[in-house]
């Protein structure tokens, strides 16, 4: 059971294998006892014959048919010969294709039940250590659902040293959709709107804009946030970005997604899947559901990670 569940095709074919080995064993040592019984009558036919010439050797001698029942009786020992070396080469066939059969039935039943992916809580563990540490990192953040106009932020992406982040933030406004480029660099904070130019904002003008230093903070970010995650379950493997991930599914408390992004609602739980790299601990995606901005209404918040511990280094731009 614990083997189908880390790798079912694998558990399948071993276990198909099991069943072909005494199948195909069976099958071919029949063959081999036919034609090795066939090959012991001719044998036995062969002493018989052998027999009845020597018993006959003066008759033979005096009708002068000596010569002829020694050819006869070589005849009779090649055709013997050449029968029993086709037998054993069958059961050497036997043998081997026994041996390749079981062999890989081995190997499968080995790789069905290699070194087990580490459990979900340790997943969460191990994974939340390795990103708090990276020395950079992309990330792409959709959000999806309703968001209502108490939520300008639709999507973001940029990369980040925490606390250190440079990124492009998609946000709406009416109907309209405009980008605008923020730096956090040196506890200061620098936008470049559409209208061009690089201006410095004031506490009071972030908290009314979107601070993204919380989505990864030590302390209050997404990273620290997967080890709150409760009642944890590890997934059957799946492949994000061309590597081999394990998703781990859990619940995370309301109040606690609030500390990462101030805007998402502070009540209630929300479910939380992450999609971890094992062996490795990359964390390649994150997926945050609820009623996060309203109480009734549905909405997903996705987080794309890559270039995993590429450094990255934010520098505060130019202003004006």
């Amino acid at each position: 059971m614990v083997v189908a569940l880390v790798d079912p095709w694998s558990a399948l074919i071993a276990a198909g294998v099991v069943v072909a080995v005494p199948i195909v064993l069976v099958v071919l040592g029949r063959r081999a006892e036919r034609e090795a019984s066939a090959s012991l009558a001719g044998l036995r036919s062969l002493a018989t014959r052998a027999l009845e010439l020597l018993d006959g050797a003066v008759e033979l001698r005096a009708l002068g048919a000596l010569d002829r029942g020694r050819e006869e009786l070589a005849a009779a020992t090649d055709r013997a010969i050449i029968s029993t070396r086709a037998s054993l080469r069958t059961a050497l066939r036997s043998a081997s294709a026994l041996d390749v059969l079981a062999g890989l039935a081995v190997i499968l039943g080995l790789a069905a039940c290699g070194p087990q992916p580490p459990d979900a809580p340790t997943l969460l563990n191990q994974s939340s250590q390795h990103m708090l540490h990276l020395k950079g990192f992309h990330f792409q953040m959709q959000i999806s659902g309703f968001t209502g106009a108490g939520e300008p932020v639709q999507s973001a992406q940029g990369d980040a040293h925490p606390p250190d982040l440079h990124a492009r933030v998609n946000l709406k406004e009416g109907t309209i959709l405009l980008e605008v480029e923020v730096v956090f660099a040196a506890d200061k904070v620098y936008l470049k709107s559409f209208t061009g130019g690089w201006q410095q904002l004031t506490d009071a003008q972030l908290a009314a804009f979107f601070d993204a230093r919380t989505l990864f903070d030590p302390q209050a970010g997404l990273f620290a946030a997967m080890r709150d995650t409760t009642s944890p379950t590890r997934g059957n493997s799946e492949r994000i970005a061309d590597h081999d991930t394990y998703p781990v599914s859990g619940q995370v408390p309301a109040a606690r997604m609030h500390q990462l992004l101030t805007l998402i609602r502070d009540q209630g739980t929300y479910q939380a899947t992450y999609w971890i790299e094992s062996p490795g601990s990359n964390l390649w995606r994150a997926r945050l559901t609820g009623n996060l901005f309203d109480a009734s209404k549905a909405a997903t918040i996705t987080f794309d990670f890559s270039n995993h511990d590429h450094p990255v280094s934010v520098t505060p731009p130019p202003l004006g």
